[in-house]
């Protein structure tokens, strides 16, 4: 006969149970639990480790959230050294395990199931609590069977809670720590897979305490369950070690070999990130020696592949992997430490090759280093080159490349630039003002002992560097220009004021990029109005553009009185008066201008329109202060009469600009007025700002065409674009002439 705990748990359609699947101890217990309550509806479902590529997807596609600043706290340091401020592996393969089991669970149909861990204990009253809540019909009350999303918690570390004799009920919402066992139905799972976007907190607070909340959520009191591994220690914890554990082995004679476990697993765990000042890192035998040194001159806590109290110099560092060589436990490995500011030293190549090649030659643990993290970062195998100098140069190369993709906060060359990093130090805090720095000598480790012996570097002549395979010496030369070193085989001496001559004379001055720079307004070489548009796109609307047109502007001015001279009729809106007022006399009585500012009431039907742009999801915060969120176009809510502008004017238009405010939202009623072969011209579609826009003219069948370019007058590239939605919209042109004149060449 059942007992009421078997009567209980059997009701559930499903249990789902999460187990590793090499904890072999933890399935074994739940094997005689499902034995001892006949649970023939308990399936067990595969938790996911670091290595599993569930977890692997996660971390590529930056799902996790990362140090700098604690996943709890959001700060970069709290004063606790041992909080865990960091998420690690098997925090996130936690969380993936959960993702594994909510989807496995909607897969199944079931309309709602029960959710342990594989530690679970039932409470000393669990068999009487059971039978009350059978009795006070219990499951009718949970909402479960509802459409509505509902989680019910069962169970958390053991407490006073858990001592309780009232009867069992669904109380108010508690917001426990309830993964050791919960209900929910599939509403509530649907719930919380969409609301996944990445894990940047531990799984149970995401679950109980980020979507679980008192609208949804109920707390089954009494608690029927606790969890093993954090309140008894009966069982290891698969995440964080626990004291409990040693603890409990000590009180009930375990083996001595699980108590060294135990102790040792305590020890070595890593949950913290600490912050350190300073991190010096280069390449080996490019001066990490001598930038210790010089930063104990200063008076830093700076060891030489040893870590103290302000940072460490280790060339080793500029990887995560085990370091072979270690002064003090914290120089084995850059995990788990942060540094607010990352120096790189550098060498010249002319001196420093000499000394790789003897590294190469004479540390085989220094090379093998090297080599493998150069083959998984760049796929690049040192033992591939022909000889020791070669491999010594992509050595040089590509440990740099590796420390530069890092994105160190200063460079500096250990034979000049001493003063450099000193500046540097002090410019960011990391010291203050110093009085006279002895600087140390730059030779510091020159002649380092290999087994107790001084090695003699190898001569190396200065031609062999001409001889590289050229994509190596290319490589060289670029980090020899960016460190400030000379190049190899250094090609012609470029005369780049003579060419920029010819460039303003071939091409700037008579599209009229210099006379629009003076002026301060897109005209051509003659002074005549021209769009303020990339010149590309200028050119090719030039091309297309017919007399019968009818155009409007979004943002009037030169452009405006450009159309006037090549169409039948245009007409722009502006939200600004004295613009408008400079240009309408200018213009013919067909064309006008129109004065819209900003916050002009618009009509109902405007507003049901702008409806559709505003109930779709839009980016509202840029970052930028409000006179440039309006002066970028992106002030939607206040303009929106003056997207509306179109519609008061009525009819069809061969081309729509948009090229003033409110960009996102004027594309939404552009679309309704435009001819079916018709343009729209989307001026600065190189800013992310207006993407809501592009998207929206995309998935109404247009397609871009982007004319990225200069812009007369302005000393930066843009880019203008065009959207059609056929081919017919261009005319059959074989060839069209410069409009700037600028001859064939």
């Amino acid at each position: 006969m059942q007992d009421n705990v078997s009567l209980f748990l059997g009701a559930f359609p499903k249990i789902y149970c999460l187990s590793l699947v090499s904890s072999t101890e933890r399935r074994d217990y739940m094997e005689r639990f499902i034995a001892q309550y006949q649970l023939n509806n308990l399936k067990f479902i595969d938790a996911a480790t670091p290595e599993s590529d569930d977890v692997k997807k996660l971390y590529e596609n930056s799902k996790v959230h990362t140090f700098p600043s604690c996943f709890r706290c959001g700060k970069l340091e709290c004063g606790d050294s041992t909080c865990n401020n960091t998420l690690i592996p098997v925090q996130v393969a936690t969380f993936a395990s959960y993702i594994r089991v909510l989807k496995a669970f909607l897969a199944s149909g079931e309309e709602y199931a029960l959710f342990i861990e594989d530690d679970i204990k039932l409470t000393e009253h669990a068999n009487a609590i059971c039978q009350q809540a059978i009795s006070n019909d219990w499951a009718s009350q949970s909402k479960l069977q509802n459409s509505e999303p509902a989680l019910i918690q069962f169970g958390w570390a053991l407490c006073d809670d858990h001592k309780s004799n009232k009867q069992p009920s669904l109380s108010d919402f508690l917001g426990k720590m309830s993964n050791p066992a919960f209900a929910l139905n599939k509403a509530m799972a649907e719930e919380i897979l969409a609301r996944f976007e990445k894990v940047d907190t531990t799984v149970d607070i995401f679950i109980h305490r980020i979507c679980a909340n008192a609208t949804n959520a109920k707390t089954f009191y009494p608690p029927l369950f606790y969890e093993m591994s954090w309140s008894t220690g009966e069982v290891e914890s698969t995440i964080h070690p626990k004291p409990i554990r040693l603890s409990y082995l000590e009180a009930h004679n375990g083996k001595p070999e699980e108590i060294a476990h135990a102790s040792n697993a305590l020890t070595l765990h890593k949950k913290h990130t600490d912050v350190y000042p300073l991190l010096i890192v280069g390449h080996p035998w490019c001066g990490s020696g001598y930038s210790a040194s010089l930063c104990q001159a200063m008076g830093l806590k700076i060891g030489h592949e040893k870590l103290e109290g302000d940072g460490i110099c280790s060339w080793m560092f500029a990887t995560e992997d085990e370091c072979p060589w270690a002064l003090n436990d914290g120089a084995r490995t850059r995990r788990f430490k942060y540094f607010k500011n990352v120096v790189m030293h550098v060498r010249n190549p002319r001196s420093a090759i000499a000394s790789m090649m003897r590294d190469n030659e004479y540390s085989a643990a220094s090379y093998n280093f090297r080599k493998k993290h150069i083959f998984n970062n760049f796929n690049v195998d040192l033992d591939e080159y022909p000889d020791n100098f070669t491999r010594a140069v992509a050595s040089y190369v590509y440990w740099n490349k590796l420390v530069l993709s890092q994105k160190p906060n200063c460079i500096f060359r250990v034979e000049d630039e001493g003063e450099k990093l000193v500046s540097f130090l002090r410019a960011s805090g990391v010291i203050g003002e110093l009085g006279d720095i002895e600087f140390p000598s730059n030779d510091v480790n020159a002649n380092k002992k290999y087994q107790g012996k001084t090695v003699e570097k190898p001569d190396v002549d200065l031609a062999a560097f001409t001889l590289l395979p050229d994509s190596l010496l290319k490589e060289l030369n670029t980090l020899c220009h960016k460190f400030g070193y000379e190049e190899f085989n250094a090609m012609k001496e470029f005369d780049k004021q003579d060419f920029l001559k010819k460039v303003e004379r071939q091409t700037l001055e008579p599209m009229g990029w210099i006379r629009s720079a003076k002026e301060e307004i897109s005209v051509d070489n003659e002074g005549r109005p021209t769009p303020w548009w990339t010149i590309p796109a200028i050119e090719f609307m030039n091309s297309v553009v017919s007399k019968h047109w009818r155009v409007f502007e979004y943002g009037c001015g030169h452009s405006t009185l450009w159309w006037q001279e090549k169409v039948n009729q245009v007409i722009g809106v502006d939200h600004d008066s004295k613009w408008v007022d400079r240009i309408r006399p200018k213009l013919n009585k067909e064309n006008s201008a129109l004065f819209k500012q900003k916050g002009d009431r618009a009509s109902v039907v405007a507003e049901k329109i702008s409806e559709t742009y505003f109930n779709r999801w839009h980016k509202t915060d840029f970052g930028y202060d409000d006179e440039k969120v309006t002066r970028r176009g992106l002030n939607d809510k206040d303009f929106i009469d003056y997207a509306d502008a179109i519609n008061q004017v009525g009819g069809k238009f061969d081309c729509i600009v948009i090229d003033g405010m409110a960009r996102r939202l004027c594309a939404y009623f552009a679309l309704e007025n435009l001819s079916d072969d018709g343009f729209i011209v989307f001026d600065n579609s190189n800013r992310s700002d207006y993407m809501e826009g592009y998207q929206f003219l995309v998935e109404s069948g247009f397609y871009q065409f982007r004319f990225s370019g200069p812009v007369a007058g302005a000393p930066f590239p843009s880019c203008t674009s065009i959207f059609i939605k056929s081919l017919n919209s261009f005319p059959k042109v074989v060839f069209e002439p410069s409009m700037f004149n600028i001859p064939e060449y």
